[in-house]
């Protein structure tokens, strides 16, 4: 089962970065609601020319495609349970 996500906001920061995969968030806010979301991109081939324009695209308005997964893990720090999702980006289209 797939599930696939497209979620449309700003570009708000790159919180991770390395030569094989780049963390961002997303934000989207609407009559005072904010929605916010953080994606993963990884460097694919099949990505290169997504990996490298993550960039020139902070700040700007766009939609975020991709798979969601449910992530659980526990903290290293805390020792506490950990609940949340991961989207893996495949698209990103500049509106």
């Amino acid at each position: 089962m797939i599930n696939r996500l497209n979620f449309e906001g700003y570009i708000e920061k790159i919180i991770f970065r390395n030569s094989q995969v780049v963390k961002f968030t997303v934000v989207n806010q609407v009559k005072g609601k904010t929605k916010k979301i953080t994606a993963t991109l990884f460097n694919r081939d099949d990505l290169v020319m997504l990996f490298n324009s993550v960039d020139n695209l902070l700040g700007r308005l766009v939609v975020v495609m991709g798979e969601i997964y449910e992530q659980n893990y526990k903290d290293k720090k805390t020792n506490e349970w950990i609940n949340t999702y991961c989207v893996q980006v495949d698209k990103i289209v500049e509106r």
